[in-house]
């Protein structure tokens, strides 16, 4: 007998994505492996999910138990991994303080699943506000994480205040 089928937040796969969750369906039974404050659910496994926590270890092995019916004791035992996506980098194309009138090149470190904090979603954005720019890297598998702050800064130009329009002769000064 197979046993009692393990279904998952990833299609299906004995897979989850961080923050994500698997669960099960059996008629009668229990959940148990990994840690058990992750659980919920646990002792009804149609509605039972395990979610894993940030820095879990993966993978961890679960099984799926129930008694009874015609073949005895029955179990599905799965190992489960979950899927992460790594953080994306960014990469600033010249100096991210410039004067105003000026930009910066920022580019992700990643070509595609780019969603920047303004917005953009290409892989490299030209900056010429100042602030404070992440971006969040979606992977194919569906997991996001987000890259570390670029601080951009833009300086005002200076002025000149001569006052009020003075009249000057040739070789005077103004201040």
């Amino acid at each position: 007998d197979a046993g009692p089928a393990l279904n998952s937040t990833c299609g299906g796969q004995t897979s989850a994505p961080m923050g994500g969750s698997v669960g099960g369906s059996a008629t009668g039974g229990q959940w148990t492996g990994g840690i058990a404050a992750n659980w919920t659910n646990a002792t009804d496994p149609a509605n039972a999910t395990y979610t894993p926590s940030f820095g879990e270890v993966s993978p961890i092995t679960i099984r799926l138990t129930t008694t009874g019916g015609n073949c005895g004791d029955d179990f599905d035992e799965k190992v489960l991994a979950w899927n992460t996506a790594s953080a994306p980098t960014i990469n600033a194309g010249g100096p991210t303080t410039f004067c105003d009138g000026g930009s910066v090149l920022l580019t992700s470190s990643e070509a595609t699943g780019n969603f920047w904090s303004n917005g953009e979603t290409t892989q490299a954005i030209t900056v010429s506000t100042a602030g404070s720019y992440t971006v969040e890297y979606t992977a194919g598998n569906g997991c996001k994480a987000t890259s570390a702050a670029t601080t951009v800064t833009v300086n005002a130009l200076p002025t000149v205040d001569a006052g009020a329009a003075p009249a000057v002769c040739a070789g005077d000064q103004v201040t």
